[in-house]
């Protein structure tokens, strides 16, 4: 198998720690922090805390092909949800707008853990989300579409 990788090398700037409030939509409040901050790429290191709900998807194989992928139509489960982990990275879309791509695993009053790609809204805070981000100095990270999956993903590239 041929090794294929696309990375940059960085220096790791400021760490943020943060915290968001009852009511707070996930996404958006993490977004938030970073634009205050001046924050534009990065990755969220930890995220703990609690959902009132959540909507996330996952990733399938492209029904009826040997290749390609799809997402799977948005889950939404309601609260009370507990973020067991979750991580992200944070760059910025074509069109130059922030975008975070974050994943969460959680575990619902019954003890079910689920979890994937956490969509950019309908995620609000139940009583306290704790955040660490680290930002990243020297490289770009771009999200758009890649053609050999069909999806859109981060591109990797050196300079900022």
């Amino acid at each position: 198998m041929d090794n294929r990788t696309e990375y940059a090398v960085s220096e790791i700037g400021r760490t943020l720690i943060g915290r968001l409030l009852p009511g707070t939509d996930l996404v958006p409040g993490i977004l938030s922090i970073c634009a205050e901050s001046g924050i534009r790429f990065g990755y969220v290191a930890s995220l703990i805390g609690s959902l009132a709900m959540v909507r996330f998807i996952y990733v399938n194989k492209t029904p009826g092909k040997d290749s390609g992928f799809v997402f799977s139509k948005p889950v939404e489960k309601a609260g009370p949800l507990e973020i067991l982990s979750g991580q992200g990275t944070l760059g910025e879309g074509e069109d130059g707008k922030p975008f975070l791509h974050l994943h969460a695993l959680l575990c619902d009053e019954k003890d079910r853990i689920s979890g994937g790609h956490i969509l950019e809204t309908g995620c609000p805070v139940l009583a306290t989300i704790e955040v660490v981000i680290r930002e990243t100095r020297g490289i770009r990270l771009v999200r758009g579409p890649d053609e050999e999956t069909g999806m859109s993903l981060f591109r990797v590239s050196s300079g900022f």
